[in-house]
């Protein structure tokens, strides 16, 4: 059958007839299972083991340590079919300019192990991210571009090389359907969220469907389109409603209600005679608080993820927490923002009290008391982002 496809000439027929030969049968046949064949999914899997075990012996990859336990997760890539992020850190003290050279020979050797198996990586579908802190003395910020020059290339399977983009922290790209920055910006994930529900919108609005199947296709097909996404956002009420506004609005009055319809109602269960919707706003914290409690239950590497997180909210935090019972709109002003974070701020609004498996900061001596609870208790509120930089800079919790 291989034989038969990479020996085989393609042709494109239309009304004006047949094409010459658009490809095949070419000097170095063309690699691959195949579209639709059963054995793809298993051998791709076999290739890009051997690909990652390579890569692994040769110690690219992150190695991360968690903050309280000391739990260590050792990655070297991230792969979902032949979406791939290839990670690397540095070592303590080091600076992003020391990472450039490293990432480079990752690259070829992840560019030279697809070459090998008959694959190659696309430099214009290719990016990254070179990222480094600075504190400006009241802060931290992201490096820029312009303050750590450099680029990367990929070869291709000749041996060319070609530059492909290195972008800011601040700009997000697409990832499995979700557009994301590393310095955790969600302006254009919002901005593309506003584009579905406005493209929904004006196919409801021009349809020929009836108003019962109007809501019920905003309900069950709009909404769970945008779920996906819900894992990664951090959207407050507010900001859904306006996302959300261009389907909904032509949704009801599709439906014969009114545009600006009673949330209290529209939202509210159909045992309490409202239209049970269901608000995105608390599908997003339902969906990140079930993820967290699955995965880490099942010890997942995701779950290894999530609990890192967590060791790292709970040790910049300052206290021992659980997660409903934290008053985050005090922690807020001087923890980072985070995926955890936003968990906490979620659970702790809706009077939830999650309790996990996680280690609490625990006081060193009798008679300590932990030094953030205390400068909250004193009063202190703009000053703790920096009473808080400077406790962790020596290392002390209590």
């Amino acid at each position: 059958m291989f034989k038969v496809l990479q020996e085989a000439e393609h042709h494109m027929k239309t009304g004006f007839g047949r094409s010459g030969k658009a490809y095949g049968n070419e000097p170095v046949p063309h690699q691959g299972s195949g579209q639709g064949n059963g054995i793809g999914p298993t051998l791709w899997a076999l290739i890009s083991t051997k690909l990652i075990m390579m890569m692994f012996r040769k110690r690219h990859g992150v190695e991360l340590l968690s903050a309280t336990t000391l739990t260590l997760l050792s990655i070297v890539c991230f792969s979902f079919v032949d979406d791939t992020d290839l990670p690397i850190t540095g070592q303590k003290h080091s600076s992003g300019e020391d990472l450039i050279n490293p990432f480079q020979e990752a690259l070829d050797r992840w560019a030279g192990g697809l070459t090998v198996t008959g694959g190659e990586l696309a430099p214009i579908k290719s990016w990254c991210y070179l990222i480094d802190h600075v504190w400006t003395g009241t802060k931290w910020r992201y490096r820029t571009k312009a303050e750590m020059p450099g680029e990367f290339t990929l070869t291709d399977r000749n041996g060319i090389r070609h530059a492909f983009d290195r972008l800011e922290p601040s700009v997000a790209k697409e990832t499995l359907g979700i557009l994301i920055a590393p310095d955790g910006n969600q302006k254009s994930l919002a901005l593309s969220l506003r584009k579905k529900a406005e493209d929904f919108g004006e196919k409801i609005r021009s349809s020929q469907c009836t108003a019962d199947t109007a809501m019920y296709t905003y309900n069950t097909c709009f909404l769970k389109s945008i779920e996906y996404s819900c894992i990664m956002t951090n959207f407050d009420s507010d900001q859904w409603n306006k996302i959300l506004a261009p389907a909904l609005e032509n949704s009801l009055t599709k439906s014969a209600m009114a545009r600006k319809f009673p949330q209290g109602v529209l939202y509210s269960p159909d045992l309490y005679e409202g239209l049970n919707i269901k608000h995105p706003y608390y599908s997003q914290g339902i969906i990140q608080l079930m993820a967290c409690i699955q995965e880490c239950a099942i010890s997942s590497q995701t779950g290894q993820f999530m609990q890192q997180t967590a060791e790292d909210f709970m040790l910049e935090l300052g206290y021992p927490v659980t997660l409903g019972n934290l008053n985050y709109e005090v922690a807020k002003t001087y923890l980072t923002p985070s995926w955890y974070g936003n968990l906490a701020k979620f659970v702790s609004s809706q009077a939830l009290d999650v309790k996990g498996k996680f280690i609490q900061l625990e006081l060193l001596r009798q008679s300590d008391k932990f030094l953030m609870l205390s400068f909250i208790k004193q009063g202190y509120r703009s000053e703790l982002f920096l009473l808080n930089a400077m406790r962790m800079s020596i290392q002390a919790i209590s």
